[in-house]
Order: structure tokens, then sequence, then C-alpha cells
């Protein structure tokens, strides 16, 4: 990356309370970008307890299959905590075109705004259609 030049990603992140939190993924992610959101993953889930996550896909313009395997280990990470990871995932984009084609949109627990994620991630258990990712 050039001097001068912003990030083709970033990940952003507010705590909730003390087991809830929303990450914004924004821009490009790709094999060079997704260690960030992977670190800051792994930082939430070396906590004790469950934990309640949402994972804001709305300003994100590109994502690899890196970004997609970060996603698949999220929600792995997060329920083998006892926690609930949610999606936000606009019925248009790119993210939902990704994960449609990927069919890993059943997979995730999946809303197409914030404030219905938020409701459902501070509910108990899981309600994505797939209990494991597809083949």
């Amino acid at each position: 990356m050039t001097e001068g030049h912003p990030p083709r990603a970033e990940v952003r992140s507010w705590r909730l309370g003390p087991d809830s939190w929303i990450l914004r993924l924004v821009g490009e992610l790709d094999a060079l970008t997704v260690p960030a959101f992977e670190t800051k993953l792994a930082n939430l889930t070396d906590s004790s307890g469950p934990l309640s996550l949402v994972v804001d896909l709305t300003a994100v313009t590109f994502a690899s299959s890196a970004a997609l395997g970060a996603l698949v280990q999220a929600r792995l990470a997060v329920e083998a905590a006892g926690g609930r990871l949610v999606l936000v995932v606009p019925s248009e984009g790119r993210a939902r075109r990704l994960l449609t084609l990927t069919n890993l949109l059943a997979y995730f627990e999946v809303r197409e705004v914030l404030e219905d994620a938020l409701l459902v991630a501070r509910r108990p258990g899981p309600e994505a259609s797939g209990d494991a990712p597809p083949r």
C-alpha cells in the first residue's frame, strides 16, 4: 500500500454490552485485508462466555474466498463459545450475491438491516437453516 492511500478494508467495532459486539466490515475483503477481521474476532472469542456478534457486511465492496472462510470460522468460533453470530446482508449487493452463489447464505443467520440483526443476536439459539457449511 502506498503512503497517502486509504486502506482497502476496515474493521470497525462497537461494544454493546459485556458480551455483545457489532463488527462492520468496510471495503475489499481479500487475502491481504481479512487478517484484520480474523484478529479482531480472535480477540473477542478469547474472552470466556458466550458472545453475541453481529457482522455488518453492508459496506463490503468485494469479498474473496478468504473472506468467506473467515466468516465460516467466525460462526464456528462464536458458536463453540456458546454464542451467536448474525450477518447483516442487504437484499441487493455483492455480499448477498456471493453468499448466494456459494450456497453459504443458508448457513448463516442473515438479516437485511442492522436493527433486525441486533434483535436476533440477543435471542438464545441459532436460527440458521444449515448445521454445517455445504461441501
